[in-house]
């Protein structure tokens, strides 16, 4: 997996929103 957050507060700034969750999944789960 790509430069996953090392703190809580890193893993909240970057998934602050549903849709940035969304996001990293789907790249995650089809990557092209």
């Amino acid at each position: 997996m790509e430069d996953y957050p090392k703190t809580l507060l890193d893993f909240e700034a970057r998934f602050s929103t549903d849709a940035a969750c969304r996001e990293c999944l789907s790249r995650l789960r089809w990557p092209e």
